[in-house]
């Protein structure tokens, strides 16, 4: 059962960590803004909760361009910086080469 819902992830807890498993077929710019800023207030809410490993699932999404990229390596960057450790799994093969 999910933690929490947006409209672009949803966030479930495994073990010891937190697993957001993308819902959108693509991070790219078109959808940039709303899903950053909801990435944003994730970050906040997981160092308020003490340093814990997060699983970044993306099986879901197909494509991703460099702002998909940057997002995603901002939000590692950020869950680091808090003490946390970010994993990425279930890469689709076309991510995987971006």
């Amino acid at each position: 059962m999910p933690v929490a819902t947006t409209h672009h992830y949803y966030i479930d807890r495994e073990r010891i960590a937190i697993v957001i498993r993308f819902t959108v077929n693509a991070l790219e710019e078109d959808n940039y803004d709303i899903v950053s800023d909801e990435l944003l207030e994730l970050v906040s809410w997981i160092a308020s909760n003490a340093p814990i490993p997060v699983v970044v699932e993306l099986s879901e999404v197909c494509r991703i361009d460099s702002l998909g990229l940057a997002m995603l390596q901002a939000f590692k960057d950020s869950i680091q910086d808090s003490g946390g450790d970010v994993f990425f799994r279930a890469l689709h093969p076309s991510v995987l080469m971006a």
